[in-house]
C-alpha cells in the first residue's frame, strides 16, 4: 500500500528528474540560437544599431554558424543556425507582420527535439518536445516563458501518461496519471505545487483502491483502502497529516 501510494505521490517529481537529459540539450540550444545579437559581426546596421538585411556568421573553421535575414534586430523570413559540423542546429521563422518567431531546434544528428514560439525571447504558447527516436514525449503550454496551463506526457507507444494543469509555474487543478495501456492509474489535486484536494489510485480494472483528501499537502480526514474487487479494506483517519487510528493497522 505504501509502495503504490507513494509511486503515484512522487510520479510527477520522479518524471521531471527523468526529463533532465532531455532539457538540458534543450536549454543548451534554447540559450545559444536565441543570442540575436552577435558583436563581432561585420553585416549591416540600422541608423538605430539593429540588424538588418542579410546576416551571416562562420565558426573558426569556415562553416557557417548561421544565416538568414533580419528587420530591427529580429528575425524575418527563416533565420538558420548550424552546429560546426554543418548539421542544422535550429531554424527561427517569422512572418513580417507579427512578432511571434516560431523556433525549431535539432540535435547533432538533425532530429527535431523541441518546437514553439517565442515572443520577445520567452517562450509562449504551446511547446512540443521529442524523444531521439521522434516520438512525441512532451506537449507544453508557456506564458511568458513560465509553465501556464496544460501539460502532457507521452509514453513511447504514443498512449497519454500524465496530465498536469499550471498556473505562473505552479502546478494546480488536477494531476491524471494513466498506464501505458491507456487506463487511468491516479487523480490527484494541487494548489501551488502542494497536494490540496482529492487523491485517488485506481487498479488496472478500473477500481478505486485508495481514496482520501489532502490539505497543504497534508492527509485530512478518512482515508479508504480497498480489496482488489473494489470492497472496502480499511479506513485510516488522518489531522494535519498525523495518523488519528494506528490500531487499524
Amino acid at each position: 500500500m505504501v509502495v503504490g501510494e507513494s509511486r503515484n505521490h512522487f510520479l510527477f517529481l520522479q518524471k521531471e528528474s527523468s526529463m533532465k537529459p532531455i532539457l538540458s540539450l534543450i536549454i543548451a540550444l534554447l540559450i545559444f540560437q536565441l543570442s540575436w545579437s552577435q558583436n563581432d559581426t561585420v553585416n549591416q546596421l540600422d541608423s538605430q544599431g539593429n540588424k538588418t538585411g542579410f546576416w551571416q556568421k562562420h565558426y573558426p573553421n569556415g562553416q557557417v554558424q548561421y544565416e538568414g535575414y533580419f528587420l530591427n534586430n529580429l528575425p524575418t523570413g527563416t533565420l538558420n543556425r548550424y552546429y560546426p559540423s554543418g548539421v542544422i542546429k535550429a531554424t527561427l521563422h517569422r512572418h513580417p507582420d507579427s512578432l511571434l518567431i516560431h523556433a525549431s531546434i535539432f540535435d547533432e544528428k538533425a532530429n527535431l527535439r523541441v518546437s514553439g514560439p517565442y515572443l520577445n525571447q520567452s517562450k509562449e504558447g504551446i511547446w512540443f518536445f521529442y524523444s531521439e527516436s521522434h516520438d512525441l514525449v512532451l506537449k507544453i503550454s508557456y506564458h511568458q516563458d513560465l509553465l501556464d496551463g496544460v501539460a502532457s506526457r507521452f509514453y513511447a507507444n504514443g498512449n497519454l501518461e500524465e496530465t498536469t494543469n499550471w498556473h505562473m509555474n505552479k502546478l494546480v487543478g488536477l494531476q491524471t496519471l494513466y498506464n501505458d495501456q491507456g487506463r487511468k492509474t491516479a487523480e490527484i489535486d494541487y494548489f501551488a505545487n502542494q497536494m490540496n484536494g482529492s487523491y485517488r489510485v485506481f487498479s488496472t480494472e478500473g477500481f478505486i483502491e485508495i481514496n482520501g483528501r489532502y490539505a497543504k499537502g497534508l492527509k485530512i480526514g478518512k482515508w479508504q483502502y480497498f480489496k482488489p474487487g473494489g470492497e472496502l479494506n480499511y479506513e485510516l483517519i488522518y489531522e494535519k497529516g498525523i495518523l488519528k487510528n494506528s490500531e487499524v493497522l
